[in-house]
């Protein structure tokens, strides 16, 4: 009996062994993975503008590799059965995905008229493999954070992630900016997509210490089934509504906000540099890296839906800001900047608790077919809305800011869905009960007790019995949307 005992206990040190060695790793596996995004990701659309891209295949870029990556979920699923592992299924991946910066990269030395649609092409691979290791990757980190802790361990790993997504985002701008400057702008594309493909490879290296436990209920259906399962249930079903509606609505003004801060007067835009470009982005990467350990806390108190709802709303008035006359570019910009800050406050609270939320709607065994169906329906939904915005840029009436138009439709929608979806949303945990209003003040606020702003922003709120997980940890990055 003793020697049984031990060997549970034996066990049991083992695998919490593992666990923390895999969450640790976690996090610098994400810090990799935001480099990529920050120096790659973050200039796809500037890329595609150096090539001569129009406004309608602006809307191509942004919206059709996400749909094609989405597609891909279908198969995902056969390929864990065909690997037999979710490390496997995410190693090949993220290789994958770090080779397509060299075809990249070659696209501008082409002596071709379609470079543009060349670089779609390619940037549709890049999606693919970003996103067929997501319901992998998904239902790993799943079985390892436990419930209770989950909110904060990926707010703290996420807060990683945008603070190194934010200095990527920075270098890379400044790169740019001074290389245009001395008529080598190609080259700078060439230095950050380089950039790009060691953080991710070096991300590759350190996935191959995750710990991979076996999975409890292997994938025996298929994904579309998945998806048709989601929907029968009434819980999963407004979570798929909602999200997918709200992606359609972002996603109508998202290709085209970096268009109108780059493209000249003539084409309606504002012409900014790459530096105020760069440091419009990097405001909100900044401020989701500040607010992220505050939401994980709340959402882990209070629960996942509370959040993501008020966080919803927040996110609704966003692009309105962004029609204010600009006579005065300096007064314009502040307001920008401001509207970006708060950008990061509501998107780091939205795409935190939504991912939560998302893994509390399911058993461990269903995770990876939820989120499969999850991300094909959400890339549909973003697919469309990208294409309506595109259809609008290029039909809007002469005399007609196309850019602001569309920034107006997707505020209407955004705020239109949170009044269809956002109320019916149900929180599955037991939490404690708080008002909209006390929450609000929680994450944005400043409580006497706490010292200075920053301080209070930085230092995340816990409860006095609370237990740290293990170590310090969060899910990949996804596109600065506004």
């Amino acid at each position: 009996m003793e020697s049984g005992s031990e060997t549970r206990d034996t066990d049991i040190a083992t695998r919490e062994a593992r666990v923390q060695r895999t969450l640790v790793c976690s996090i610098f596996e994400g810090i990799c993975a935001s480099v990529m995004v920050g120096a790659g990701e973050t200039y796809f659309v500037p890329y595609a503008l150096s090539l001569g891209s129009s406004n309608l295949t602006l809307g191509f870029f942004v919206a059709f590799p996400i749909f094609i990556g989405s597609l891909s979920q279908i198969f995902s699923e056969r390929l864990l059965r065909l690997l037999g592992s979710r490390k496997r299924v995410i190693l090949l991946s993220i290789g994958l995905q770090a080779l397509t910066f060299l075809p990249m990269m070659l696209v501008h030395r082409m002596d071709s008229a379609y470079r543009p649609e060349l670089l779609l092409a390619v940037i549709c691979v890049y999606w693919s493999c970003g996103l067929i290791l997501g319901p992998s990757w998904s239902s790993l980190m799943g079985d390892l954070v436990p419930e209770s802790t989950r909110g904060a361990y990926f707010g703290r790993r996420n807060r990683y992630i945008q603070i190194f997504t934010f200095l990527a985002i920075l270098g890379s701008g400044a790169l740019l900016y001074y290389l245009k400057r001395e008529g080598l702008e190609y080259y700078g594309f060439v230095a950050v997509f380089t950039l790009a493909a060691g953080a991710r490879l070096i991300s590759w290296i350190l996935f191959l210490f995750h710990w991979d436990p076996p999975m409890e209920s292997p994938p025996t259906r298929r994904t579309m089934g998945g998806a048709l399962d989601a929907l029968t249930n009434s819980d999963q079903r407004v979570l798929v509504f909602y999200l997918s509606f709200m992606n359609f609505s972002v996603y109508v003004a998202a290709p085209f906000f970096s268009a109108y801060m780059l493209r000249s007067p003539s084409e309606h835009g504002l012409e900014w540099s790459y530096i105020t470009f760069t440091v419009v982005n990097g405001i909100t990467v900044f401020f989701k890296f500040v607010f992220l350990p505050l939401w994980g806390a709340a959402s882990d108190r209070f629960g996942s839906r509370k959040c993501l709802v008020l966080s919803a709303w927040l996110i609704c008035g966003l692009p309105l800001v962004w029609l204010f006359p600009h006579t005065n570019m300096s007064v314009y910009l502040t307001l920008i900047c401001i509207t970006q800050a708060w950008g990061g406050l509501a998107w780091a609270g939205h795409e935190l608790c939504s991912f939560s939320f998302l893994l509390d709607s399911a058993q461990a065994a269903d995770r990876p077919r939820l989120v499969a169906s999850m991300n094909i329906v959400n890339g549909i939904m973003i697919f469309l809305g990208s294409m309506a915005g595109s259809i609008v840029v290029a039909t809007a009436s002469q005399g007609t800011n196309p850019f602001l138009l569309v920034f107006l439709l997707s505020a209407l929608s955004r705020f239109a869905v949170c009044a269809l979806f956002a109320r019916r949303l149900r929180e599955i945990r037991v939490v404690e009960k708080i008002s909209y209003r006390s929450l609000f003040f929680r994450i944005s606020s400043v409580r006497s007790t706490m010292g200075p702003v920053m301080r209070f922003f930085v230092l995340p709120l816990r409860k006095p019995d609370e237990v740290e997980p293990v170590s310090t940890p969060l899910p990949p990055a996804g596109v600065n949307s506004r």
